[in-house]
């Protein structure tokens, strides 16, 4: 053996595949959309979202770490110019909402990256057999939560949960730990001053705001809200702020629908529930939402097309131990589509509970009459449902027309049409880094110059492994691009690593 041997050595330039993750995370379109009117708005919009803030600025400290050789100018400029096209390429993105405050926490991000490297961090990873086993268990480990449909977005809405709603505050648990009850009951016969009294007998007392008039209802009164500025405001008590198992039930009679949502009964903030008469699948139905264990939307809407000027008794119900969602149209079921996941708990909102308006904003107005409101922390029965809607018909001096619909068996055959179901868009990045970091194993052990070759290759095999585990995720459209993705990732470190000799001298035998 010579006395001086050349040992070849290899080390990873991040520049690039660190820019193809930030991508991956922020750019890559997994549902296409129009470009409408109100996406354009939302980019004006700079209402603060303190979870995706963390992110956007967690995010772009890595970019600007590598970017950092180029200078500050053209570091941040580099960064500024990559926020910007990812935030263009979302609004063509379904379930992403662009905004300047990305752009100018990404560039933040960025600029905090720039100052951390001035300090000595390296923009370059050395491949070693320690390197190797770090890569495989990164690229493994990505996989079981995939396996189990946890995704970035779960966290993300996770955080802004706790942000929101943090677990420490006094929730409901009737229906969850132990049985529930009649919590609130507006029938509306009875209206003080600006009061509507809670006929339950738990004092949960709602306020009248702008005088919505009284009208006859199904059952006595009812009141009817003019669709821009009147409701009922119940507020933010602890019975309302439920965790487990509910009923929401009301009879309503719209005089005219909005452009989007009416909400009937509502706390919904992204967090909470809401009974509503909804476009959110196309015709106007039934629509009741609430937030799931993640803090992320389960929906049920109805399969029966709503008119106006007619009334209808219309229910939502959660059943937390048999993580079922349901809507009943008159009395029987009426499930269409259903969006999301639906969890063991609901998560609570932070917002007061109204009727006749959304809890979060204005523009979700209820137009027309609303009688006999009814919040149960149980899942009532299809035959419980039933009986108050018999016992209003029976007693009811206003003529009801009531159309009967049939039970839809199975319900999750129709899951796959729903417009509303929304995919996690941050997972083609999650593809991205599993290809990256099969490759990073592979130039860690393999002991030729064809280990691009076999990054490439191996990566393609990641990607057809992983395939089964992203599909429940993403559109049957977008699949064949999984394998694609991880040997994008992987030529991303392929085409990074650079190979050079150490010359040692080696003592004398």
């Amino acid at each position: 053996m010579s006395a001086d041997s050349a040992r070849r050595a290899r080390s990873l330039g991040l520049r690039v595949p660190v820019i193809a993750l930030v991508l991956g995370f922020t750019a890559i379109p997994i549902q296409l959309r129009h470009v409408y009117a109100d996406a354009v708005a939302a980019v004006f919009d700079l209402s603060l979202d303190i979870p995706d803030i963390i992110a956007n600025v967690v995010g772009y400290i890595a970019l600007g770490i590598v970017l950092a050789d180029l200078g500050r100018r053209r570091a941040i400029g580099a960064a500024t110019a990559i926020s910007v096209l990812a935030e263009a390429a979302q609004l063509f993105t379904r379930g992403r909402s662009p905004s300047l405050i990305d752009v100018a926490t990404n560039v933040l991000g960025a600029a905090i990256g720039v100052a951390v490297s001035a300090r000595g961090s390296p923009a370059a990873l050395v491949l070693s057999r320690r390197t190797t086993v770090w890569a495989l268990a990164i690229a493994i480990g990505a996989c079981v939560p995939l396996g189990l449909q946890f995704t970035p977005d779960h966290v993300e809405s996770a955080l802004a949960s706790f942000v929101a709603a943090p677990p420490w505050r006094a929730v409901n648990d009737r229906g969850a730990t132990r049985s529930g009850k009649l919590e609130a009951y507006w029938s509306f016969d009875r209206i003080g001053d600006d009061s509507v009294p809670d006929d339950s007998g738990s004092g949960l007392d709602g306020v009248l705001v702008n005088q919505p008039a009284l009208v006859s209802g199904v059952s006595g009164r009812a009141l009817s809200f003019n669709g821009s500025n009147q409701w009922v405001n119940v507020g933010d008590p602890i019975a309302l702020r439920l965790v487990g198992s509910m009923t929401i039930s009301a009879w309503i009679n719209s005089s005219a629908f909005p452009r989007d949502d009416a909400a009937i009964v509502s706390d919904h903030s992204g967090l909470g529930y809401q009974l509503d008469t909804t476009i959110d699948e196309g015709p106007r139905t039934i629509g009741f939402k609430m937030a799931d264990s993640y803090g992320r939307l389960m929906a049920r809407y109805g399969k029966t097309p709503l008119a106006t000027n007619r009334w209808y008794h219309v229910a939502g119900v959660y059943d937390a131990d048999a993580k079922t969602l349901d809507v009943y149209l008159n009395g029987r079921r009426d499930d269409g589509c259903l969006s999301g996941r639906v969890s063991s708990r609901q998560r609570v909102s932070a917002k007061s509970v109204f009727i006749g308006r959304r809890a979060s904003e204005q523009g979700f107005e209820f137009a027309g009459a609303v009688d006999d409101v009814r919040i149960y922390s149980r899942a009532l029965s299809a035959g419980e449902i039933g009986e108050l809607v018999e016992h209003a018909v029976e007693s009811s001096p206003v003529q009801l027309s009531l159309e009967r619909q049939g039970d839809i068996v199975r319900p999750d055959l129709v899951r796959d049409s729903c417009r509303s179901n929304r995919s996690d868009a941050r997972v083609a990045g999650l593809v991205v880094a599993i290809g990256m970091c099969v490759a990073v194993a592979c130039a860690g052990v393999w002991p030729w110059a064809g280990f691009r070759g076999a990054s490439l290759a191996f990566g393609l095999i990641a990607g057809l492994v992983v395939l089964p585990l992203v599909a429940p995720l993403v559109p049957a459209y977008f699949r064949p691009l999984v394998p694609l993705l991880t040997v994008a990732g992987a030529l991303t470190v392929a085409a990074s690593v650079v190979e050079h000799s150490i010359s040692s001298t080696l003592p004398p035998r």
